[in-house]
């Protein structure tokens, strides 16, 4: 089978590999769609010292399953869940599986210990845990979910009640989609920040209904006139450096 392997910077190889029998918790899939996430771009740009597999928004078909495997079968659609957790240390039991620092084999895992492939290749092993059944949607459609996980948790982190004015700062995928999940849990006013380059994403969140949009390489987050004087809610999507700007346009009490 031929599967991608990038080193930075920006160097990349199509190379015929082998991969191991199955272990009875393992999944294998028929990588039907990958999306680009913005770690393999910084990971094709700097990180990737040496030669590696990557790739991780992954939606495919099982082909073969482990001899433990029962919450899957040959033929379905999954989706791969890019974390995981062990379900047994204190976090876990407290139902913070978000905090586990003793993680079952997940695909990122398996991936750097055992040198398997990961999303931009024609199949991947993967843990059971790590597929979630799924019908309905096309698989590049599909692709799109675990970046919306990322979106559904700063959403659920900030926690917009109604009439809160918000603002989401960046406009790739997961700002997008935050938009759309603030705009349904009854925020009253969303605006939006970003770059005036990046037209085509600009003109999608005006048809999504936002307020208004911030172009910062024109008017400063910090200089804009906000209807309350700022912001009760703020979902950065942006490099860190944004977030000091942020913090001062928040109302007394905002998150």
């Amino acid at each position: 089978m031929k599967a991608a392997f990038v080193k930075s910077p920006f160097k990349f190889e199509i190379r015929e590999v082998d991969l191991p029998p199955l272990k009875p918790n393992d999944v294998l899939l028929k990588i039907k769609a990958s999306g680009i996430c913005g770690t393999d771009l910084h990971t094709a740009r700097t990180e990737a010292k040496d030669w590696q597999t990557f790739g991780h928004e992954i939606v495919g078909i099982v082909e073969e399953i482990g001899s433990c495997v029962e919450n899957v079968k040959v033929g379905q659609s999954v989706l791969v869940e890019s974390g995981s957790f062990c379900g047994t240390c204190e976090n876990c039991r407290n139902g913070r599986v978000d905090l586990c620092h003793d993680r079952a084999p997940n695909v990122f895992i398996r991936a750097e210990k055992e040198n398997l492939t990961m999303g931009f290749a024609e199949k991947v092993i993967i843990d059971k845990q790590n597929a979630v059944p799924f019908e309905g949607v096309p698989f590049e459609e599909a692709s799109l979910v675990e970046p919306m996980g990322v979106a559904l948790d700063l959403t659920y982190t900030v926690d917009p009640r109604l009439n809160d004015d918000v603002l989401v700062v960046g406009l790739g995928p997961i700002g997008l989609m935050a938009v759309q999940i603030v705009k349904a849990m009854g925020a009253r006013r969303i605006f939006v920040a970003n770059h005036s380059r990046s037209k085509i994403r600009i003109d999608v969140a005006k048809s999504f209904g936002v307020e208004d949009v911030i172009l910062v390489d024109k008017t400063p987050i910090s200089s804009y006139k906000f209807p309350k004087g700022g912001v009760d809610r703020a979902l950065v999507t942006a490099p860190p450096y944004v977030i000091p700007e942020v913090l001062d346009v928040m109302n007394f009490g905002g998150v």
